[in-house]
């Protein structure tokens, strides 16, 4: 009771990208398109709250993907903790996400855009070693070991991330083990499938100038 469907086609139009079907009685308030946009001219305040709640709602749909995507098979209740703990960050082309040698201090999950990864090597050298995208994490590596950040992400587009800082991620973990247990799982995986995809020599292409780039960490 109380919650609202279908703001997002009252705000951008469009038809509808589900089907609402009752479970049992229910009774609904009914606003059309004309009636809203009349009523939403009038108070930018109104307007603005509905734009938000479509952001939240946007949010909640991204994380009840992703998490169960890289965390792997989990309890009802541990996604539900963890999602609650669930920030985000918004990054423009061009800009970093954290730099090599940073404390590691959150995770991030790539909700939309893509980041490539750079890596400094000791004499100074860039390169890039990597890209990640929609569906996968960086920085939980340094989460797991306390080490520094062992690389430089950088959006190559404008990229949307979740965000867990280590208090709140090693709250949920002491909270509820068997979170742990699926992170590293899927860690491992992913690192498996990096290994097998990396070249034998000359992994990584080296930049002339600082140029767009990411690191998983």
């Amino acid at each position: 009771p109380g919650r609202g469907i279908g703001e997002m086609q009252m705000v951008s139009g469009g038809t509808r990208t589900a089907t609402v079907s009752a479970v049992g009685e229910a009774a609904l308030i009914r606003l059309t398109r004309p009636d809203f946009l009349r009523f939403a001219a009038g108070s930018a305040d109104a307007l603005a709250a509905i734009v938000e709640r479509i952001r939240e709602r946007t949010h909640a749909a991204q994380i009840a993907a992703l998490l169960p995507q890289v965390c792997g098979a989990m309890a009802p209740e541990a996604l539900d903790a963890l999602a609650a703990r669930v920030g985000w960050v918004e990054l423009r082309r061009g800009e970093k996400l954290f730099s090599q040698g940073d404390p590691g201090d959150a995770w991030y999950i790539v909700a939309s855009g893509r980041l490539e990864i750079v890596v400094a090597d000791p004499d100074g050298v860039e390169r890039v070693v990597g890209e990640v995208g929609r569906g996968e994490s960086l920085g939980e590596l340094s989460l797991l070991t306390g080490e520094p950040r062992a690389a430089t992400p950088w959006a190559i587009r404008d990229t949307a991330l979740l965000r867990i800082r280590r208090e709140e991620f090693d709250q949920i973990v002491l909270a509820r083990p068997e979170m742990m247990l699926s992170i590293v799982r899927a860690l491992g995986r992913r690192l498996v499938d990096q290994a097998r995809a990396r070249p034998q020599r000359g992994f990584g292409r080296r930049l002339g100038v600082q140029a767009l780039g990411s690191a998983h960490q």
